[in-house]
């Protein structure tokens, strides 16, 4: 097993305490450096693809203009962007985006503005920006939700949960996706990549969902999470819709 804080040392001149956080396929950690400065430490196994991180490192320079913190980029000493490891995974380095995630922070309602003004931002950004490789076996395109929820929804037995579901299939197949804009997006501007600050969004983070799909992606995505456990969730989404077309385009047909 990969010492986390050696290599660090080792490969990014970087010496620290190292604490792990969860991740569903990368290996996390916080590295507290010696010098009072935070990074996010990631460790990739060895199936991961060399274009793929390429890709994910280029949509963080892209969004590093945009009014809330992301993280940057931190070189090995010998100045590449991540380091191969013996067993074929890749370790690479960030800085740290301090902050609290929406849910953590017990998601205040009156931050749902500023989530689309943020997730406006980075489809401003990224507008244009190149198409990466899509992961094989990648569950998160929202272009793909219904032919992903018919092939499990067969193992909702109860049958109004059913009937809940075959209503919501009927209403995805009258949407047009493939005449809907289309372009790079975050992907996944979820409760727990979404930041807060002194009462404010103030970062985002996690950008390893990123891909090319529909542009409404991210604003629907970043609605759903919003919405979750509020009093009135409409209201919610309606200020996140709100924020987002203060600062990006919103066609009628998206």
């Amino acid at each position: 097993m990969t010492d986390p804080e050696r290599l660090a040392a080792d490969v990014f001149g970087i010496t620290g305490e190292y604490t792990p956080l969860p991740g569903e396929i990368d290996e996390n950690g916080k590295l507290a450096g010696s010098s009072g400065t935070n990074y996010l430490l990631r460790i990739s196994p060895p199936e991961t693809e060399a274009a793929a991180l390429h890709f994910r490192q280029s949509v963080l320079g892209a969004v590093a203009d945009v009014d809330v913190a992301t993280p940057e980029v931190i070189p090995t000493v010998g100045g590449a962007t991540w380091a191969a490891l013996e067993d074929g995974g890749m370790a690479h380095l960030y800085s740290w985006v301090d902050g609290v995630a929406y849910s953590e922070a017990g998601r205040p309602p009156d931050l749902a503005h500023e989530i689309g003004v943020a997730a406006g931002q980075i489809v401003n950004v990224l507008a244009g920006f190149p198409a990466g490789p899509r992961p094989s076996g990648f569950l998160w395109d929202l272009t793909d939700a219904g032919t992903i929820i018919r092939k499990h929804s067969i193992t909702v037995d109860d049958p109004r949960r059913r009937r809940l579901i075959e209503r919501v299939l009927t209403r995805w197949d009258e949407i047009a996706l493939q005449a809907l804009p289309r372009q790079v997006v975050h992907n996944d501007l979820n409760d727990e990549n979404l930041l807060v600050r002194d009462g404010a969004i103030a970062g985002v983070i996690d950008f390893g969902d990123a891909i090319e799909t529909v542009r409404a992606a991210e604003l629907a995505i970043a609605c759903t999470y919003a919405m979750l456990d509020q009093d009135d969730p409409v209201s919610v989404a309606g200020d996140v819709i709100a924020g987002y077309r203060s600062v990006a385009p919103l066609t009628d047909a998206e």
